[in-house]
């Protein structure tokens, strides 16, 4: 690559001649046989081992071809360490000047030959003096060669060969790919936000942990940073979460981070993973960009982007995180600033100064990340980003409109909490006030107790900057830092079933009834949850118990590759599929029900009316603006409308790529049985 050399040093960390697995005990499929560089068994399971190599004691071997970023190196001796290795990295230390160049070959597990040649991105934001870990392939050795003012100085560095293996989830994640990105396998534990698109969570990927007291958020959103990790490109769609568990290793391991360093990990197939902890409704401070840490987000896409360009499905996916990010935090347009105050050494620019909403790292650092053809894709991406933000406005305007209307920046502050599920409400908490939806209102109040508030509080009956608020259900107070909450001692009746379902909330009566007849049930602690997607899995048992629970004894084998008979609804969801009211998606090896998926409301469609036994011939309906014959349940979504099942929203749209919500779904399931004389 054209190295853009940094004017500055920087500490290298080293553990020379240690491993640091995680865990060895086993040999994955891949590597079957084979040792690490130390000579103990490969890691099994999705675990990732370290072995770090001293390169002054290690031998010299002529080498064949170059990189495209560095020709003139064909041909040119390099270091090489035998043992089964799949991604590897280099450090040197603080008394010696950077390399321009670092260099990784490795050799093919199945046919002895070697690669093409990986330069490593070399690392100018941190403390440490490092390349980042780059993706060679399930190798058998590797051959590292590193050079500065064209003098070879491989001998001056530590390799650090990082062992990945293939988790039972890998290949179920790759395979669960479709045109709007990945399916959850594993039920979130947390909503990410709303509107947010489908991440591959750290649950999924199998993150290690980390310690939250290590990691820290920032106030404001101010801009989207964008990255490639370098590295090869030839990895498969099921060797993605390997890549990243491998970043997590070295990042965590061997350079001493708190956690990975980017906020957002995208591979060139679209899948979207979750970075560092935190919550990805959070602003956490990532380490990607040096100065820029704190206010950004920082996308970085796996490999390397240098002379090719990002493909399309995943510059849609980083445009797709990025518009969230933005629009969720308020920021309308990514042509627009903010602005930066960075006083840090070896950084491009220092002083206050405006920076772009969406900018690349080699922006801010010295670095040629993310490669310059991906850098020439910017003006394209940044195109992509606003007409997403457009349409998530469109999709999701209330809060906007509440914040603008609620005196904006000056007067609630900037989102530290973007929009996302909490008992009954949907909410957004910034450093001065809350945005609430709830019942069909979405109101916004200015408060000191943001950070701090409860649903069971209820919503501020006034706005106020001071130290005691009224709520609803009570008064807050703060004083010596600390906060209490009395609730009020007016006696009122309390829910009939649900502790979050109080009767001025919008389908109350709906979600009560059902629960009476026992259609619906929530959580032990009482809660129904009304705001959050209902699961796949969890509309089937519904309408199984409307239905009647009819009699069936499920098969032993399921119809599904991700249904087993530890599934809780796995009697439900093989009742469904036997009468023909879900047929699954088609993957390979077999057929998938998605359980785990919230439910869209186009398909929340489709179940309705093939519960139902009516025919579509006689329907007719134009009510909604936004279903026409582009979609492919087009027809039922009518019928929704024709048979007063959905009224739609006040705009006269659908919304047919909404997430259906719980309390949605009582609704449908109420009118559904109106319908049918069953209430």
């Amino acid at each position: 690559m054209s190295f853009e050399k940094s004017p500055f040093n920087r500490r290298a960390l080293f553990k020379i001649g240690a491993v640091t697995p995680l865990a060895v005990a086993g040999v994955g499929a891949v590597g079957m046989g084979l040792a690490l560089a130390d000579g103990s068994p490969a890691p099994s399971g999705g675990d990732t081992a370290v072995v770090d190599r001293d390169l002054a004691r290690t031998s010299t071997v002529d080498t064949q071809g170059a990189s495209e970023q560095n020709p003139e190196l064909d041909g040119t001796p390099a270091k090489q360490v035998a043992g089964y290795i799949t991604m590897a990295a280099a450090t040197w230390p603080d008394d010696i000047d950077a390399p321009d160049v670092v260099e990784f070959q490795g050799q093919d597990v199945n046919t002895g030959d070697f690669s093409d040649w990986v330069s490593a991105e070399l690392m100018t934001d941190i403390e440490e003096r490092a390349t980042d870990a780059v993706w060679i392939g399930p190798s058998s050795a590797v051959n590292v060669r590193a050079y500065r003012d064209g003098q070879d100085i491989s001998e001056q560095l530590t390799v650090h060969l990082i062992t990945t293996s293939e988790a039972g989830s890998d290949v179920r994640l790759a395979s669960s790919g479709g045109g709007t990105g990945i399916t959850r396998i594993l039920p979130a534990t947390v909503t990410p936000a709303t509107g947010a698109p489908t991440f591959i969570t750290r649950q999924e990927w199998n993150a290690g942990t980390v310690k939250a007291s290590r990691l820290s958020y920032a106030k404001e959103l101010k801009a989207i940073c964008i990255h490639h990790t370098g590295g090869s490109n030839t990895y498969t769609q099921a060797q993605s979460p390997q890549l990243v568990r491998g970043m997590f290793t070295y990042h965590t391991t061997t350079l001493g981070w708190a956690d990975l360093g980017y906020n957002v990990v995208v591979d060139k197939y679209g899948q979207i993973f979750e970075g560092r902890a935190g919550g990805l409704h959070r602003n956490v401070a990532g380490a990607h960009a040096r100065g820029f840490n704190t206010g950004s987000c920082g996308i970085s896409v796996m490999g390397d982007y240098m002379n090719i360009p990002v493909p399309t499905a995943a510059l849609d996916a980083v445009a797709t995180v990025a518009a969230w990010k933005l629009a969720s935090t308020f920021t309308q347009d990514v042509y627009g600033s903010a602005e930066w105050t960075v006083n840090l050494s070896r950084v491009k620019r220092t002083g206050t100064y405006q920076m772009p909403n969406l900018f690349a790292h080699r922006d801010v650092n010295y670095t040629d990340c993310p490669g310059d053809t991906y850098y020439g894709q910017l003006p394209a991406l940044r195109s992509l980003v606003q007409q997403k933000l457009i349409d998530f406005k469109s999709r999701y305007p209330e809060h906007l409109v509440a914040y603008v209307n609620g005196g904006g920046r000056g007067s609630l502050g900037t989102v530290t909490h973007v929009r996302r599920a909490e008992g009954a409400y949907d909410v957004t908490r910034l450093t001065s006030g809350l945005i609430l939806t709830a019942g069909g209102r979405t109101t916004a109040h200015k408060s000191p107790f943001a950070s701090d508030w409860k649903p069971s509080w209820g919503r501020p009956l006034d706005d106020t900057t001071g130290t005691t608020q009224r709520f609803e259900n009570g008064t807050a107070t703060k004083a010596n830092g600390k906060v209490s909450f009395s609730p009020s001692t007016n006696s009122t009746p309390g829910p009939r079933h649900f502790i979050d379902v109080p009767d001025n909330l919008i389908f109350a009566h709906e979600i009560n009834t059902l629960a009476d007849r026992g259609v619906i049930r929530g959580w032990p602690d009482r809660t129904f949850r009304p705001q959050i997607p209902v699961w796949r899995d969890a509309v089937i048992a519904y309408v199984y118990r409307i239905a009647g629970e009819p009699a069936y004894t499920p098969p032993r084998r399921s119809p599904f590759l991700d249904v087993d008979r530890s599934q809780p609804f796995y009697k439900e969801i093989c009742w469904a599929h036997s009468t023909g009211l879900t047929t699954g998606w088609k993957v390979r090896g077999g057929w998938e029900f998605r359980p785990y998926q919230p439910i869209l409301r186009d398909a929340m469609a489709t179940f309705m009316f093939r519960a139902s036994g009516e025919s579509l011939a006689n329907v007719h309906f134009s009510g909604f603006k936004d279903v026409n014959s582009s979609l492919i349940f087009e027809k039922e979504i009518k019928w929704m409308g024709w048979a007063g099942i959905s009224r739609g929203w006040d705009d006269g749209t659908y919304r047919p790529f909404n997430n259906t919500t719980r309390a949605e779904l009582a609704a449908f399931l109420y009118r559904y049985m109106e319908r049918r004389g069953l209430l």
